[in-house]
This record gives C-alpha cells, sequence and structure tokens, in this order.
C-alpha cells in the first residue's frame, strides 16, 4: 500500500468520525426528554429503578433510567448498545423497583473471588436476609401486570410518583381454619 492509498483512507476514516456518522438500529423510534420523580412522604427516593413499557407493542427497545440524590430518574432509551436520552411519545406503564441494602453485601470483585458455590451460597444468603426486610416500593409499583401508573409521554415530559399514594403490601387472607379446626386469632 502506497502513502497516498493510505493517507486517503485515513482522511475518509477521519472525516466520518468526525461527521458523528453511527448506527441508528432501524425503526429506532424519535425521543423527547422526559424524567420521573420518585417520593415519599415528600421527600426524594434515591436509587430507584424506573422502568416504562409501552402499552402497544411497539419495537426493540427499553426506557429506563435510576432516580438520584434528588429522585429524579432522567429516561433513555436502549437497544442493543445504543442508547439516547428521552423516550419515545407513546403511553407507558411505569414500574419501580428499589432493593433494601443488606448489611454484609459484597462488591462485585470480592463476591467473584468466593468461586460458583460460595457465589450460590453467598446470593441465597444475601436474598434470604433482603426478604426478611421492610420492603421500600409498594408491590403492586413492581409488577408490570398491576402497576396503575400511566405516563402519556404524547402529553407531558415529567411525572411525578408519591409512594404513600399506594398500599405497601397486598391484603392478606386471614385463614380462619385448617381442614376445619378453627384457629385462635
Amino acid at each position: 500500500m502506497n502513502i497516498l492509498s493510505f493517507f486517503n483512507k485515513f482522511i475518509i476514516i477521519l472525516i466520518i468520525g468526525i461527521s458523528g456518522c453511527s448506527y441508528v438500529p432501524p425503526d429506532f423510534p424519535k425521543t423527547k426528554s422526559c424524567s420521573v420523580t420518585v417520593l415519599r412522604d415528600s421527600q426524594p427516593v434515591v436509587d430507584v429503578f424506573v422502568t416504562l413499557t409501552p402499552i402497544e407493542s411497539g419495537g426493540m427497545w427499553t426506557v429506563s433510567g435510576k432516580t438520584n440524590t434528588n429522585g429524579v430518574a432522567v429516561l433513555r432509551t436502549f437497544q442493543g448498545t445504543y442508547v439516547v436520552q428521552g423516550a419515545p411519545e407513546k403511553t407507558f406503564k411505569v414500574t419501580l423497583e428499589k432493593q433494601p441494602i443488606v448489611e454484609g453485601e459484597k462488591s462485585p470483585k470480592e463476591i467473584q473471588e468466593l468461586g460458583m458455590v460460595g457465589i450460590q451460597k453467598y446470593h441465597e444468603e444475601i436474598e434470604q436476609k433482603r426478604a426478611a426486610l421492610p420492603k421500600i416500593i409498594p408491590e403492586i409499583l413492581n409488577q408490570n401486570s398491576r402497576t396503575p401508573i400511566l405516563f402519556d409521554l404524547a402529553k407531558d415530559y415529567t411525572l411525578q410518583i408519591e409512594l404513600n399514594d399506594y398500599p405497601m403490601d397486598s391484603p392478606q387472607k386471614q385463614v380462619l381454619s385448617i381442614g376445619g379446626q378453627k384457629l385462635q386469632p
């Protein structure tokens, strides 16, 4: 390869790089900036994962964000490694998830050093401890099939959620008898 050919290829690559040419997945939707604020007792809730699922079936993309110290999740749309700020102008179901912090949780590096059997045992112990802690997000807001929260991005670009507006636990049925034998309250 002569120097002129190399120089021409270098210039072409440089021009493509400078022009910002990048891969955009086919049928990727146009997005607009939006955010979700999560509060409890009018105070921000930090590190809540917010996921938006379109009511109508859509493309192969995902909309999500994580709340910051102000309780605000700035949403982004993902498809593979392609990411853009905002979300498509659609109506979405909103789900929230926040795992309680468990005492004794290890860093990813510490977990990796445990080995396969150790990792499995560690995760089982952490999940048992986490299950015993009080829930942070009402259960109804964790499940896409049950969440009552809708976010219509054709109308609004911000949504505020007050967790106190939703019951913390689904009502438990009280067991009054087993096998015909009445139980004491």
